[in-house]
C-alpha cells in the first residue's frame, strides 16, 4: 500500500503543478486589450483552478493503482 500512496503523492501533486503552471500561463500570454475579455478570462482562469484539484486527485488515484500494480509484479 505504500507504493500506492507514493504513487498518488507524485502523480497527483505533479499534474496540478502542471495545470496550474498551464492555467497561469494561459492568462499571461491570452490577449485581453479588452476589459470585458479580460474579466472572462479571469472567470475561467478561477474556475480552472478550482476544478484543477479534483482533476489532480482522478489522475493520481490513477497513477497510484499503476504504480502499485508495477511494483507488486516487478517483485515476483
Amino acid at each position: 500500500m505504500k507504493h500506492f500512496f507514493q504513487g498518488f503523492l507524485i502523480t497527483g501533486i505533479g499534474s496540478f503543478i502542471l495545470i496550474c503552471l498551464g492555467l497561469a500561463l494561459f492568462a499571461e500570454f491570452y490577449p485581453n486589450e479588452d476589459p470585458s475579455v479580460g474579466a472572462g478570462v479571469g472567470f475561467a482562469i478561477a474556475f480552472g483552478f478550482v476544478f484543477s484539484a479534483p482533476v489532480a486527485a482522478m489522475i493520481g488515484i490513477v497513477g497510484g493503482v499503476l504504480t502499485y500494480v508495477f511494483k507488486k509484479y516487478k517483485k515476483n
